[in-house]
């Protein structure tokens, strides 16, 4: 995070490749932890990491809710491969830098390469973790865990049209 926040403000003009590889090496080492012995040893000691299951009883139901948590971003971590973790953050991080130059010069063919990147590299990342019926149920999943494409289709269909009658009154 200090990274992209300095990226956002006081990072020099032309350094974006330096902090491309800074933030694909930060990524991978944090994945490396992620996925590792250490952590899945000590995740292991209180929560079943086939079941589910929690091993202590006597945990409060935040500290339940968070190993349940920390299980299920395990489990989707050790899909990943490190070299695609860290790639990814390298694009990423170029990408926004590209971003943030193409809306200030309201150009978005300058964008467009890395936009196509990030969908394939997201489609990779779909692929890897695996999905039912859309990729995009991979890609929810971290952000609204148990939504699906399928549940949220009919949401944005009954929000369209009061959206397109607020976009036609604001006109």
């Amino acid at each position: 995070n200090l990274l992209e926040w300095d990226q956002d403000t006081y990072m020099p003009e032309g350094a974006i490749d330096f902090r491309s590889a800074q933030s694909g090496l930060v990524t991978s080492h944090t994945h490396k932890l992620r996925v590792g012995a250490k952590f899945k040893k000590l995740l292991s000691a209180l929560i079943d990491i086939e079941s589910g299951n929690i091993l202590d009883p006597s945990l409060s139901f935040a500290q339940k809710a968070a190993l349940t948590a920390w299980r299920r971003d395990y489990l989707k971590e050790t899909k990943l491969p490190l070299s695609f973790v860290k790639n990814f953050a390298a694009i990423a991080t170029k990408s926004s830098s590209a971003w943030s130059q193409a809306k200030k010069e309201s150009n978005f063919k300058k964008f467009a390469p890395h936009l196509e990147k990030i969908v394939k590299l997201n489609q990779k990342k779909a692929a890897y973790l695996g999905f039912q019926e859309s990729p995009y149920n991979a890609l929810l999943e971290p952000y609204e865990p148990g939504s699906t494409v399928a549940k949220l289709t009919p949401l944005f269909d009954s929000l369209k049209g009061g959206v397109k009658e607020l976009l036609v009154k604001t006109k």
